[in-house]
Order: structure tokens, then sequence, then C-alpha cells
């Protein structure tokens, strides 16, 4: 699955709910691109990569 920026426009709230839901999935790969995904969940992740 590729989902880009997927948090956009969504308060507070409803993104840590969409983000929880998408760290829950298991046994598919998600490629997520983000400016906004917290850091305080790269250990769910099992590669992250970084353009700057």
């Amino acid at each position: 699955m590729i989902l880009d920026e997927p948090l956009a426009n969504l308060d507070e709230k409803n993104a840590k709910a969409i983000e929880s839901q998408l760290l829950s999935i298991k046994d598919r790969t998600l490629v997520i691109i983000s400016h906004q995904f917290s850091l305080g969940n790269v250990d769910k992740l099992d590669e992250v990569i970084e353009f700057e």
C-alpha cells in the first residue's frame, strides 16, 4: 500500500488514530510518504528513508 501524506489536514486526535491503525497493520508492506509522522513511533517501523 502506498500512502501519500495520509495524515495531512487531520486534527491531532484523528491523525494519531490513523497513525495507530497504520502501525497495527501486519504482513503488508506500507510505503508512507509524510513530513509529519511521529518520531516516537520510529521503533515500530522496519525501515525509514529520509530525504532532505
